[in-house]
Formats: structure tokens, C-alpha cells, sequence
């Protein structure tokens, strides 16, 4: 097993990437190996600002199966009072078991789950 080395390869370290400040993220994009990748991973720069930019617009990120691991995962940001990321709840499943009516759920108590946290330390919804 190959240890999962950089959070662009998670739906939790997406969310944990795309809503961090600019200048934050555009130092991250330019430490990848992007040499690294594998089935559904991004494969330069350009991709994986995208990623991240589609991360911040739909309020959260969900992966299938990224380098063949076989797993699917959605996560969402959880905000303190003055707007910034705090933690990424997230919930993951064997993509045998996460049929797309499984991750549409996932998806959904996941999205609403971070909402309440957020809202219980003052944050306000991304």
C-alpha cells in the first residue's frame, strides 16, 4: 500500500486547500509534483486550480476512486466566526458499497453536518 502523501488527493484535503487564502493556495499548487498522479488525479497545475476553484463554488469536494484506491469520499469546510476553515468533516466508503444514491446521501448529511458546526462557531455558510 502506498501511503497517501500530498491532501490534493483527498476530498478532505481538497476542502482543507481550496479555502485557505490565495496566497496559501497558489504556494501549494506550486509545490506539487504533479509527475505523482494516477487514475482520476490532476495532472498540472491548471487542473488542479480548477479542483480547488470548483471546491470553493459548490461548497465542497468529492473524490472516486483517485489513483485506483477504490474509495469514494465528499467533504465540506467547517468556518469559524471570522470566515476561515477550521476543519473539513468528511465521510468516505469502499466504492462498492457508495452506489451513486449512497453518495448523493453522503453528500448531503455531510454538506449539512459542516453547516451546523459552522453555524455553532459563529461561522456563516461558504
Amino acid at each position: 500500500r502506498r501511503v497517501i502523501e500530498f491532501p490534493h488527493f483527498m476530498a478532505s484535503g481538497q476542502v482543507l486547500l481550496a479555502f485557505q487564502d490565495e496566497t496559501f493556495r497558489e504556494g501549494y499548487l506550486s509545490t506539487v509534483d504533479y509527475g505523482d498522479t494516477g487514475l482520476n488525479m490532476p495532472t498540472n497545475r491548471d487542473e488542479l486550480a480548477a479542483v480547488l476553484t470548483k471546491t470553493r463554488e459548490y461548497g465542497m469536494a468529492e473524490t472516486e476512486n483517485m489513483r485506483g484506491c477504490g474509495i469514494a469520499a465528499v467533504a465540506a469546510p467547517v468556518l469559524d466566526a471570522t470566515g476561515r476553515i477550521v476543519m473539513a468533516m468528511a465521510c468516505s466508503a469502499p466504492l462498492t458499497r457508495a452506489d451513486a444514491s449512497r453518495r448523493k446521501d453522503m453528500r448531503k448529511r455531510v454538506v449539512e453536518t459542516a453547516l451546523r458546526m459552522t453555524c455553532k462557531l459563529g461561522g456563516r455558510e461558504p
